[in-house]
């Protein structure tokens, strides 16, 4: 079996392998064939000449003719490249004869003669734009495969070639169009508009036409230039005129822009460029002299060289993308440091007043809150250090300092910061301090803490000895991410609120042409959709901004509507006449007109008309563009909770609570406020909670959202605990956490103590008894006064106990026109209905009497469906029910087929909260069917799907939904039981008991003797037993479950383990017995026609039967500890067997089970072997065994495998030959015996190999490997990166055997070489220009490296005990820190010979030179951005130094 494959790509590769991208020649083609859904052939002037093309092209037509047998639909895209398909088929004549046979030239010529039937796309390499042709293809391709897979680009890849807005531009790029504009320029063009970045490029440069002002503006905007230089580029005057003012703007432009030029040399040299004298018909001497310059001085740039011949267009190109992309993160990096100094100024000159204000005080307190607090302290130190005579500064105090004995560690370094020449080794603390505290009283200091935390006892007892202690003046600034620790508790003199650089305000600007053109309905979405995820949305119409240019002049995001009268043309030109500053611009097309413009900025075609008949929303697309908006913004991150796709008739609620919070202050200065939101279930109360949350959570140091508690207490053992946790790790982070929650009493202390004083806002959301608000809310009492809390739950009597300021009253939609707007949309897509269902529909909403739950149900029900007897028939049972809610959602239910309703029962007594895939298994076990039942449920609205905190795809379910299913089973149906209350009323009735289809209980629960009697459950199909210690926070259940369990001395009791183990089960599909006490499953429940069996943690359980297995799809065993082997099984999917430790071979257990697609056996201990080959497992995707300390070897792998998980495996030797293409992630850290890796991992794209001691031989091929540590592998001696082109993180510390580093690749930013200290040779065959991280710490034995790979990129340079370097020669230091441009950190400690140091870079912030005992001398004086300097054991230099550092003052230096 092959992989499923979306698309097949057949081509020539000698005419199109540089350009357009195809798949190698493999020995299973025909199966990637097969299993494809889409066909690529790229017909080129040789095509023909390959016999192996040739039959891929007749296994594809045939495929083709076949397909009304095929399972899923295909299509087959020809593309002519640079050929006629006429041509190709004389070559099948002309070209094959002589290898072929007349069969064979038939069969060619009959599929040549068939696809000439298809219509396909040209492609003309002299006429033809390359990345919109290929787009094009894409676009074609993914409109074929929506719906069978999920595709959309459309917002990655923008439409067209050019970009007019001058307001945001990041790349200008100029070239001569006739040379490179339709291949060169095309991909750069496109690979751009998929990273987001802006460009400017025009048509004119190709035309020769002068530079106008828009190209001069362009220009001046671009922080980057590309100038491609092709062989006709010096010919144009406009080319020409652009070089010298690119070149002119680098040398003379504003200072305050970081730019940036790349030369792209194509098909010409470097020195070609050079010494090219620019002679252009009719310009004068003096343009050819200015020109000739200019070109003199581009070609002396580092750029690129691309040669047409030998080289791959897209592998250079995306080289330099790469260089553009560090470019602009260089100059965004300057750009934020001139922002912050100029958005700050105000806050510095509040510090410096503070200081003015009273020349008698010794100290004064600041404290800095909010966002960028480093940047400012940063700031603030650059500005005030020169007042100042002594500094220190200490980060993360909390995290360094937070255990009682690490105070006097805290003294201490304050105080060696503070006084440069102090001798530590006093053997008296007490004469220490007063020593100091001497030394500093003629001293003005500055010391900054920087993030102070929730509990600061350590901080107390620093800053009551530093008021003590310093005088003259002094500034202590504390920064924190509590406002309170600041002004209640260090009572700083002034405080400083900082706001972010970047305005989130959340206002999105909405720009249309005229209003008439676009339903209002289309408006009304918009607003309320942004509204509900926390933005205000301000719509501007054209005239409106022509009439008032300033009108945009703060708008951060731009959603510019096209629409009939309003193209992109229109709106470029609106947009450069207002008055903006470099916004975001979305695109959204709307309505079905043409519209063929182009634009770099992201678009979304909706081409959706609400006035036809078939107009409909899309809601993936609209979907996707809110998510880019709120990405821009910054507004989508973790703390964001998902809303409704249609939020209609809400907003108005969030406004009138979020009016009332502003309104009315609290009822004192030291309580939180709390309101509560009341209602029925499906009234929207969770909706409205969300959206308050999103709007407001940002305004609050800590924030959570605790989602339907009632639900998750319900189902989780220790619910209330693991609510208790989720506050405190949402609003406390873990460095200034000390508690950890252990049980419910405890929780409710470390709440109260962990969050004193904290202001937050906190969501608790569907609380339904006192123990909820007793674990919950009670311990928030300590929070600050201007927290919040938002309960909101079905039950008045729970909400008052909590006793909330305001309890605001939820009774679904009351505007008529709100209850029409939700349910149409659910039911047809579309603000309005049509004409022949319109009265219907109206009575279908009364029906649903505003409750938002039903409108949805209903609406989903009903959508896709224009019958209107059906609609007529629904309306008919509504009527009849419109005042029972669950009988209002039966409309839904009953509209599903027999085994669909069966499925929505099971689902809502047992499968919320199961993983999918098992939730898929249960009911196709028991139905047929199941991923189809779960899809149909998913568009009805009767259930969802939501992620667990693993990340795992998990069933939800409205609880209204679920106690409606619940109620049905109870009324009508009682063959379901999912606690011990209806589990008893089930089974002592002998007809309910005898079609009793599931049933969960905890395994502690007593039942009558009475039902002892019944000896078969001949309809059960689920079985759920959890053995456990039943604990719930629930009191009725509670009380329920303490009366069944003490009835055992006063009654008959029997336990389910005594009533089960003789019980016959025969159509049983689900069995989950936790902790099971049996040592084998007993007879009654081996049925035959099991499909899901979790026996984990039974550890009692020796063996399973032969007869539960032989369809078993998925199989929980973990920890079965004294499980020794298993059946055979053929049907398995998952298996998992971790922690069975006497399991010790599984050879013939899976040796026919083909289907497998997962596989744990993690802490097998005793499992030697696995079977000798797995090749023939075609689904197996996952396998895990980790901690398999016996294994000593792997099989052949399956090639579908995507995961491999064998960490930590002692006894495993060598992993050789292996060819794993599908492998996405591969752990083999901690494989002490490993001793050989071969193999060929292309798409993995991180590997960790940590202290694998006997690894010797690495040979990996993997293209895409990102991360690779082979850290502590202390055998290997050397290491050839050759086939890891794309590393980027390549750790290889303490590798104390390695020698030599052999084909380094460019694309690496950290090396980690620390402690290889048998390391001789390092081989880059060229530079490393991403390369930021090297560190080479105790390399001993390398005597040189080649410098010339340290590039502009390089931030962290560690060289410390490499005393050999001959690069550390004074004469050699000029040439080897020349091109350190962007160095931050040099590390030089104990390099014994180094005796001078200089030429270093400006740039430099840290330099550690500890234990250079020969060092006499360092430059630092222009090193204006230092600091720390290390230079303990510097004997030479301690002597001298102190003289050079006057105009340092805010450096740090260690003595």
């Amino acid at each position: 079996m092959c992989p499923v494959y979306e698309v097949f790509i057949c081509h020539r590769g000698p005419d199109t392998k540089r350009n357009v991208e195809g798949t190698d020649i493999k020995p299973g083609i025909y199966k990637a064939i097969d299993s494809s859904l889409v066909y690529i052939i790229v017909l080129s002037p040789t095509f023909a000449s390959s016999k192996w093309c040739l039959d891929e092209v007749v296994h594809i037509m045939n495929i083709q003719r076949s397909g009304c047998t095929s399972k899923a639909p295909r299509r087959v895209f020809p593309v002519l490249y640079d050929v006629r398909l006429s041509v190709v088929r004389q070559q099948v004549t002309d070209l094959a004869v002589k290898r072929s046979t007349p069969e064979e030239r038939e069969q060619w010529d009959k599929a040549l003669e068939d696809l000439s039937h298809i219509q396909g796309m040209e492609y003309c390499i002299k006429t033809t734009f390359q990345w919109d042709k290929l787009e094009e293809i894409v676009v074609e391709v993914e409109s074929f495969l929506k719906g069978t897979v999920s595709l959309n680009i459309r917002a990655e890849l923008a439409h067209g070639r050019s970009y007019d807005d001058t307001k945001g531009l990041e790349v200008f790029i100029c070239h001569l169009g006739l040379d490179t504009g339709r291949t060169v320029v095309s991909v750069l063009c496109g690979l751009l508009r998929s990273k987001r970045i802006t460009f400017y490029v025009t048509d004119e440069m190709e035309n020769e036409a002068q530079i106008n002002s828009g190209i001069d503006e362009a220009i001046q905007k671009s922080r980057v230039y590309v100038v491609v230089l092709s062989k006709n580029f010096t010919s144009s005057k406009s080319c020409l005129d652009a070089v010298l003012k690119i070149m002119n703007t680098l040398s003379w432009g504003d200072t305050s822009r970081s730019r940036t030029v790349l030369p792209i040399f194509c098909d010409v040299n470097p020195s070609e460029v050079r010494y090219h004298k620019a002679e252009v018909k009719g310009s004068t001497t003096k343009e050819n002299e200015r020109w000739s310059k200019a070109l003199h001085d581009l070609s002396e740039i580092k750029g690129f060289e691309y040669d047409s011949k030998t080289m791959f267009l897209w592998e250079k190109l995306q080289d330099i993308v790469r260089e553009v992309k560090a470019s602009l993160k260089k100059a965004n990096s300057h750009e934020t440091k001139q922002k912050c100094e100029n958005s700050y100024a105000k806050q510095i000159h509040e510090v410096q007043q503070v200081l003015e204000s009273d020349k008698s005080k010794d100290v004064f307190l600041v404290g800095v809150y909010g966002s960028n607090k480093a940047q400012f302290v940063k700031l603030l130190i650059d500005k005030l250090s020169d007042n100042f005579n002594a500094f220190c500064k200490l980060s993360n105090v909390m995290e360094k300092y937070n255990q009682g004995d690490r105070f006097t560690d805290l003294i201490k370094k304050v105080y060696a910061d503070l006084i440069l020449d102090l001798n530590e080794e006093s053997p008296n603390y007490d004469e220490y301090e007063s020593n100091c505290e001497h030394r500093l009283q003629n001293k003005k200091c500055l010391i900054v803490l920087h993030v102070v935390g929730n509990d600061i006892d350590q901080i107390r007892r620093l800053l009551a000895l530093v008021k003590v202690t310093l005088q003259n003046g002094s500034l202590v600034v504390l920064t924190s991410q509590f406002e309170h620790i600041l002004t209640k508790v260090v009572k700083v003199d002034k405080l400083i609120r900082l706001r972010s650089l970047e305005d989130t305000s959340g206002i999105l600007t909405v720009c249309y042409g005229d209003r008439r053109d676009i339903n209002e309905a289309f408006f009304s979405y918009l607003q309320e959709t942004f509204s509900m995820v926390g933005l205000d949305v301000h719509f501007l119409g054209k005239e409106e901004v022509v009439n008032n240019s300033t009108s945009l002049q703060n708008a951060q995001v731009i959603l510019c509507i096209i629409s009939k009268g309003f193209s992109i043309g229109d709106s470029e030109i609106l947009l450069r006449n207002a008055a903006i500053n470099r916004p975001k611009i979305f695109y959204v097309s709307y309505g079905s007109h043409p519209n063929n413009e182009s634009t770099s900025n992201i678009r979304f075609d909706f081409k959706v008309s609400f006035e036809e008949a078939t107009g409909q929303l899309h809601r993936l697309e609209f979907k996707l563009m809110v998510y880019e908006v709120l990405r821009t913004l910054k507004k989508g991150g973790q703390k964001m909770m998902d809303v409704t796709d249609f939020p209609v008739g809400l907003r108005q609620a969030v406004n009138e609570i979020e009016t009332w919070l502003f309104r009315h202050p609290p009822r004192s200065n030291w309580s939180l406020r709390c309101f509560g939101l009341l209602g029925m279930g499906g009234a929207g109360k969770t909706t409205i909670a969300k959206s308050i949350y999103n709007r407001m959570h940002s305004e609050f140091e800590g924030s959570c959202f605790c989602l339907n508690i009632r639900a998750y207490v319900a189902t989780k053992y220790s619910g209330l605990v693991d609510m208790q946790k989720k506050i405190l790790n949402d609003i406390v982070s873990k460095q200034f956490r000390e508690k950890q929650i252990i049980d419910e009493d405890n929780g409710k202390m470390v709440l109260a103590s962990e969050l004193k004083g904290i202001n937050a806002l906190i969501v608790l959301d569907d609380v339904d008894s006192m123990s909820h608000i007793e674990a919950l809310y009670q311990p928030l009492c300590s929070l600050g006064a201007n927290s919040v809390v938002i309960i909101t739950s079905r039950d008045r009597s729970t909400l008052e106990s909590a006793q909330p300021e305001m309890i605001f009253e939820i009774n679904g939609l009351s505007n008529r026109e709100d209850s029409e707007r939700l349910f149409y949309w659910h039911a047809f897509l579309k603000p309005e209905p049509p004409a022949h269902l319109k009265e219907v529909s109206h009575k279908v909403i009364d029906a649903c009497r505003g409750l938002p739950l039903s409108l949805k149900s209903i609406g989903a029900h009903l959508y896709h469906n224009s019958d209107k007897c059906f609609w007529e028939e629904s309306l008919h049972f509504l009527q009849q029910n419109e005042n029972e809610i669950f009988n209002v959602l039966r409309v839904s239910f009953d509209g599903l087929k027999c085994n669909e309703k069966e499925a929505f029962l099971d689902i809502s007594c047992f499968l919320i909260g199961e993983e999918e895939e098992i939730a898929c298994l249960v009911l196709e076990g028991c139905y047929g069917i199941g991923r189809t039942h779960l899809n149909l449920l998913k568009s009805k609205c009767l259930i969802s799907i939501d992620y667990d905190r693993g990340g795992t795809r998990v069933i939800a379910m409205h609880d209204q939904l679920r106690d409606m299913g619940r109620h049905i089973i109870q009324e009508r149906r009682p063959n379901r039981a999912w606690n011990a209350e209806t589990a008893e009323r089930v089974l002592k009735d002998k007809r309910a008991r005898s079609a009793l289809r599931g049933l969960s209980v905890f395994s502690t629960v007593h039942f009558p003797k009475v039902v002892a009697k019944c000896t078969s459950l001949p309809q059960l199909k689920i079985l759920v037993l959890d053995g456990r210690f039943e604990r719930t926070y629930r009191e009725s259940e509670f009380l329920l479950w303490e009366r069944t369990f003490l009835r055992e001395e006063s009654e008959d009791v029997i336990s389910a383990k005594e009533f089960l183990e003789n019980m016959h089960c025969h159509e049983l599909r689900w069995l989950r017995w936790w902790f099971a006490p049996f040592e084998e499953v007993p007879r009654g429940l081996r049925s035959a026609k099991l499909v899901v069996l979790d026996l984990s943690h039974s550890e009692n359980l020796r063996k399973l039967p032969i007869v539960s297995v032989s369809n078993l799809q998925r199989l929980e065993l973990g920890g079965c500890g004294k499980l020794e082997e298993l059946p055979e099984m053929s049907a398995l999917r998952y298996l998992n067997l971790s922690r069975c430790g006497r399991l010790k071979c599984l050879a013939s257990s899976i040796g026919r089970s083909t289907d497998l697609k997962s596989l744990n056996l993690r802490s097998c201990t005793s499992l030697a072997f696995l079977p000798q080959d797995m090749t023939g497992f075609f689904d197996l995707q996952e396998i895990n065994v980790s901690y398999c300390k016996s294994l000593s070897r792997l099989p052949f792998l399956p090639t579908a495998l995507k995961i491999l998980n064998a960490a930590e495996c002692e006894s495993l030797q060598s992993i050789d030959e292996v060819r794993l293409p599908t492998l996405l992630q591969l752990h083999l850290h901690s494989c002490s015996n490993l001793k050989v890796l071969k193999a060929s991992i292309p798409k993995i794209a991180e590997l960790n190999l940590l202290n694998c001691s006997k690894l010797k031989s690495f040979n990996v091929s993997a293209a895409s490997m990102q991360r690779l540590d082979l850290g502590e592998c202390s055998a290997l001696d050397e290491l050839d990166c050759k086939g890891l082109s794309s590393l980027e993180s390549l750790r290889l510390q303490e590798c104390t055997s390695l020698r030599a580093l052999y084909f380094v690749p460019k694309s690496l930013k950290l090396i980690n070489l620390k402690f290889c200290d048998s390391l001789e040779t390092i081989h880059v065959e060229d530079s490393l220009p991403n390369l930021q991280v090297l560190n080479l710490t105790m390399c001993k034995k390398l005597k040189e490296f080649p410098t010339t790979f340290l590039g502009s990129s390089l931030q962290h340079l560690t060289l410390s005990g490499c005393s050999g370097l001959k690069e550390f020669d004074s004469d050699n230091q000029a040439s080897f820190f020349a091109n350190l441009c962007s160095l931050q950190v040099l590390g030089l400690s104990w390099c014994d010979s180094l005796r001078t140091l200089c030429f270093l870079p400006t740039t430099l912030q840290e330099l550690l030179l500890m234990g250079c005992r020969k060092l006499e001398d360092v430059d630092v004086g222009a090193l204006s951005n230092l600091e720390k300097l290390d230079i303990r054991d510097c004997p030479h230099l301690l002597s001298r130094f102190p003289d050079k550092i006057g105009s340092l003052p805010s450096l740090q230096i260690w003595r």
